[in-house]
């Protein structure tokens, strides 16, 4: 397989590799890869298609490129022609309330790590119009009689595996499969009496009704 030739048509030099490499902490091109230099390279090959940037044919090509990769310059190769996505420094939000109510909606950055205390009022993070830059998002989260209530745009993921309920409850309806490259909010965390949920928007009335005609037809 040939990726991102250049103007005269050979492959890019080892340097050219090297500088577009994520890792620049790799001691040399020759170097043998494990398991979690593959794992990087998927996720920059699933990012590019949930960017645009590659085909889903283009990515199982390159996927199956990425596990018979012997050395950091097989990899390298694979997202040469891929631009280097920089993460911003995002500080960790922190969320408190002890019987009111907070609510974090509308457009914000999602930091990679995320702790809502919630004592018997309610706590809401709605990721709809949120920006986020991460593969994974940490969140903590503890309600004793209140209620932690996490909004997740369809095609996000969500793992709760990670959360205990004394008599309170755990509700995950987070069905669908996840888009390539779409971040993953890992909660973990401890509920007494009141509930960790995490859900997709309402639909709006308007929404419901054309949804409701049209399977009427």
């Amino acid at each position: 397989m040939k990726y991102c030739r250049n103007a005269a048509g050979d492959l890019p030099s080892e340097e050219f590799r090297m500088a577009n490499s994520s890792d620049q902490s790799l001691p040399t091109p020759s170097s043998r890869v494990n398991d979690t230099d593959r794992e990087r390279t998927v996720a920059r090959l699933q990012e590019a298609v949930a960017d645009g940037r590659l085909d889903i044919s283009e990515l199982e090509e390159r996927l199956d490129a990425v596990y018979s990769a012997k050395t950091h310059a097989d990899l390298q190769v694979l997202t040469a022609d891929l631009p280097v996505v920089t993460t911003p420094d995002i500080p960790d939000l922190t969320l408190k309330t002890k019987a009111g109510s907070i609510r974090k909606n509308g457009y914000w950055r999602v930091p990679s790590r995320i702790n809502a205390e919630c004592s018997s009022g309610s706590i809401k993070l709605d990721f709809t119009e949120a920006e986020c830059f991460h593969r994974e998002v940490m969140i903590h989260a503890s309600a004793r009689s209140g209620s932690v209530v996490l909004v997740i745009p369809h095609g996000w993921a969500v793992d709760l595996d990670d959360t205990s309920s004394a008599s309170g409850s755990v509700v995950n309806k987070i069905r669908e499969r996840p888009r390539p490259g779409a971040p993953l909010l890992r909660v973990s965390g401890t509920v007494t009496s009141g509930v960790i949920k995490a859900r997709y928007p309402r639909r709006s009335f308007r929404v419901w009704l054309a949804d409701l005609l049209s399977r009427s037809v």
